[in-house]
């Protein structure tokens, strides 16, 4: 009886520490749940802090110099760079961030030979993705490059720039040889997708840029309309045509903005005759401005398609050519001038033989008629 006694308590004792085993389990199992809803969120968190960075940049540079700074203390590596290629002769080392203690080279990296990186790029465009946990697996020469600077493993994604490798992105170790996990790798992999569309926005705006410093410092008059002949966009010498200031311009018609209603009428059926042909139009335009100053313009107006090969607008771009207008004017006075002198000329030649004739035969005369007659003929002539 004993015996069974004991052997209950042990039984209940040994439950017992089943049931702390596995409410351990079940905490360690929970705690790591945590955790990795804790690192997700951290790195949702990362993502959205990058991606605020590019929508709202006013700095490019210095959003990159942060998204680096924000990706190397998460991962905790030795370096975070970018590399650019340089028209495909060369690549520079433009954007690093290092941890404590590191060593920097970006200057050491301003004009890195095509070759030196060939074999990353190589990987880059084939797989998207360069890792190795250990630079000694690699090829000595690449080898070499990255030993001189202290580096044990990396990571390297590329950045494409309209489908194109621009350059790449890399996160260097130099304290471990390290294994990057699934979860870091498709975090960073969506870090190099935001920061590849990054420097394709920076392009078109740097492009963007290059075009409005074009138009804006042409000495031709350049303009944008839409389908009801409203200003879209107008340069500066647009502006001085019509005497008014940007606001007073744009999202309004010729209507609205010429003193001269016929002139402006002439100006929308230009308009309409573009959009209803679809072909460019060639015109000499005379245009009176708000302060009363008379220009003359000749001018073309070409449609503008979108991508489904419909007429959106139109681009208009004039010359001033009233000063070719004023010297044609002057030009024809001056002509007009010239031949009232010729006919003048010739006119007061043919009176002098008139005239020469008269005083010959009043020559004759004199020796024929009386001294008195003479004198009586003189009065006349």
């Amino acid at each position: 009886e004993q015996m069974i006694i004991e052997l209950k308590e042990l039984r209940r004792q040994v439950i017992k520490f089943v049931k702390v085993i596995a409410e351990n389990n079940q905490i360690e199992q929970r705690l790591k749940v945590e955790e990795k809803i804790k690192y997700n969120y951290r790195q949702q968190l990362l993502l959205s802090n990058i991606s605020q960075l590019f929508n709202h940049y006013q700095d490019f540079d210095n959003a990159i110099n942060k998204t680096l700074r924000i990706l190397g203390n998460h991962t905790k590596v030795s370096r975070v760079y970018i590399f650019e290629d340089i028209e495909g002769k060369f690549c520079r080392n433009t954007f690093e961030w290092c941890n404590k203690g590191i060593q920097p080279e970006i200057r050491n990296l301003q004009t890195v030979p095509y070759e030196e990186t060939s074999y990353i790029n190589s990987v880059l465009s084939r797989e998207k993705i360069f890792l190795s946990s250990d630079i000694e697996d690699l090829p000595k020469e690449f080898y070499n490059h990255l030993q001189i600077q202290g580096i044990k493993s990396l990571l390297v994604l590329p950045i494409f720039v309209q489908d194109n490798l621009f350059g790449f992105i890399g996160f260097d170790d130099c304290l471990q040889y390290r294994n990057w996990n699934d979860s870091e790798i498709e975090l960073l992999r969506i870090v190099s997708n935001i920061v590849s569309t990054a420097y394709e926005r920076k392009k078109h705006e740097d492009r963007l840029k290059q075009y409005q410093f074009m138009v804006e410092s042409a000495s031709d008059a350049i303009f944008f309309k839409d389908l009801r002949s409203r200003y879209i966009i107008a340069n500066k010498k647009t502006l001085e045509a019509f005497g008014l200031s940007y606001e007073r311009i744009i999202g309004k018609n010729d209507f609205e903005v010429m003193l001269n209603k016929e002139e402006a009428e002439k100006n929308i059926k230009d308009d309409q005759a573009v959009f209803k042909s679809g072909e460019l139009k060639e015109i000499t335009k005379h245009m009176t401005s708000d302060n009363g100053k008379e220009y003359w313009f000749q001018a073309i107006k070409v449609p503008q398609f979108d991508e489904n090969g419909k007429i959106r607008g139109l681009v208009g771009i004039a010359r001033d050519i009233t000063k070719h207008k004023e010297m044609e004017t002057e030009l024809r006075q001056s002509q007009k001038m010239v031949a009232i002198g010729t006919l003048a000329g010739g006119i007061a030649h043919e009176f002098n033989n008139l005239l020469f004739m008269i005083t010959g035969n009043m020559g004759l005369l004199k020796d024929k008629i009386t001294a008195s007659a003479y004198e009586e003929c003189k009065r006349y002539f």
